[in-house]
């Protein structure tokens, strides 16, 4: 539970936290004070029909499980993009990943490392991997970045990033020397 947040290392324009806050730290507060208030939270299962039931909702899951409540919030996610480029298939999870978190550390000490995309996510992933590699470069296929001033600031003054904007990727391969 925590979605992006949770994986998110500093979160740094959340309001209340002035320094910034780490995203499992944060994500942990939003369970606890969700119990607090005897929220049931239930992870990881799909839903497969909503209905309502006498002023309630009745809420069918992929488990077979049913429950039926008051209200329901469904937070159903993101869903990691793809370039859509030739060969890029073969490379997913051999080169091509898309949690900096959980596939980062692998690359500790890697000459460079490329993220696709400029927005928000994209720029944390880079900073995070900056840890890792010696240059980090940032590809947007739009004019211009889309994250917060904030990060883009960061990205900028930051000596180990390349950023490239209005950029197309036409195709991946692997290195086979």
């Amino acid at each position: 539970m925590g979605g992006q947040a949770g994986v998110t290392e500093r979160i740094d324009n959340y309001p209340g936290f002035p320094e910034g806050v780490g995203g499992a730290d944060l994500a942990e507060r939003f369970i606890s004070q969700a119990q607090r208030y005897g929220i049931e939270l239930v992870a990881a299962v799909g839903v497969n029909s909503i209905s309502r039931e006498e002023g309630d909702v009745l809420l069918r899951l992929s488990n077979g499980q049913e429950l039926c409540t008051h209200a329901a919030l469904i937070a159903s996610g993101s869903s990691y993009r793809r370039l859509g480029v030739a060969g890029e298939e073969d490379l997913i999870g051999a080169g091509v990943h898309f949690c900096a978190t959980c596939d980062g550390p692998f690359y500790k000490g890697a000459e460079e490392l490329l993220v696709f995309g400029g927005g928000n996510s994209g720029l944390e992933e880079g900073l995070f991997l900056s840890q890792f590699a010696k240059r980090i470069r940032i590809v947007e296929f739009a004019p211009e970045l889309k994250a917060s001033k904030l990060l883009q600031d960061k990205v900028r003054s930051h000596p180990n990033f390349v950023v490239h904007t209005n950029t197309q990727v036409s195709s991946s391969k692997a290195d086979r020397s």
